[in-house]
């Protein structure tokens, strides 16, 4: 009986194992989507910008925000913006200067491979790190793309089905590239990395593979503001941006000298509320003292609301006198 038992025990585990040790058949990301083209105008700036909409999905996807038409436009837009101040005007971006915006501009990392095989893309994927995929538009053949579709593209692969044999790309190029399936072979053979004059499809093949920590680029300082990629996530600054707040100092020599580089903290007044982060305090700036108002009754008996907090140092609310509270 005992025999019995444990034999039984002994299915029952092997059974399991062998359950655990089946290859992944199929994986998918739920990866926000939005065209290049947001409102449908595919004239310019728009008509090229498959790159930045890429970018700003996977950044949507690590950061978990919402993807509206709206939403999606003004992203994309600051990053054309962001790539003409850094790095020159221009509608075609390769591999390694996807990478290196990445790597400059973006709370998260990239890496450029060459050759991937479909075994490492799909092991991406199930590491839920989704693969930004230069390629040969025209190899895609997309019945949605016009005249055949564009010598150089970029897409977003956010799944596989291992039974179907097709990858699951965002695909920007149409208003229908939400969960657009691409069989393997198609994807193998169109991946190219950019070359001008219509070369793409003789370019060598690379993926661009994406992770949401970062590790060597967390020392990059993109917008030159004296603050590492590392230091900006810290203290909440953008990192599109030398000034986030926009009061004439550079982020990094706020942080300096201990004053807020996300509060343009000269520029507050007489009548104006603030607190400091450390212990969420609030008071009202008259002239040369600061009030504690002492309670969020005391905010809705004055008729403020929290909209009109302003965060600051310690350094900019030591320059007042504490006056009585204001209760």
């Amino acid at each position: 009986m005992k025999k019995r038992k444990y034999a039984m025990i002994g299915g029952i585990v092997a059974g399991l194992v062998g359950l655990l040790m089946l290859p992944t058949v199929a994986s998918l990301l739920v990866v926000n989507f939005t065209s290049q083209s947001p409102f449908g105008d595919w004239n310019q700036p728009w008509q090229d910008a498959c790159e930045e909409a890429s970018l700003v999905m996977v950044d949507s996807f690590y950061h978990h925000r919402e993807l509206n038409s709206s939403i999606a436009a003004q992203a994309i837009l600051n990053v054309i913006k962001m790539k003409e101040k850094y790095y020159g005007a221009s509608l075609d971006e390769n591999a390694e200067q996807m990478a290196d915006m990445v790597n400059r501009f973006f709370s998260w990392e990239a890496r450029v491979v060459e050759n991937p095989t479909l075994e490492q893309m799909k092991k991406q994927l199930d590491e839920k790190q989704p693969i930004i995929l230069p390629v040969d538009g025209k190899r895609l053949k997309n019945p949605n793309f016009l005249n055949g579709g564009p010598d150089y593209h970029v897409i977003v692969l956010s799944g596989y089905n291992e039974k179907k044999k097709v990858f699951v790309s965002q695909d920007p190029g149409t208003k229908k590239g939400h969960n657009y399936e691409y069989s393997y072979d198609i994807i193998m053979s169109a991946m190219h990395d950019f070359l001008p004059s219509d070369q793409t499809k003789n370019s060598k093949q690379v993926a661009i593979f994406t992770n949401k920590d970062f590790f060597e680029s967390g020392k990059t300082d993109g917008d030159r503001d004296d603050l590492l990629k590392k230091d900006e996530l810290i203290h909440g600054t953008n990192l599109f941006s030398p000034d986030t707040d926009n009061d004439g100092y550079l982020d990094g020599e706020e942080v300096l000298h201990g004053y807020s580089p996300t509060t343009a903290e000269m520029k507050i007044g007489s009548g104006e509320l603030i607190r400091l982060a450390e212990n969420k305090r609030v008071y009202l700036i008259e002239d040369s003292e600061v009030r504690h108002v002492i309670s969020p009754e005391v905010l809705e008996k004055n008729n403020w609301s929290w909209g009109q907090v302003k965060n600051v140092s310690q350094k900019f609310l030591s320059r007042f006198n504490f006056g009585k509270n204001v209760d």
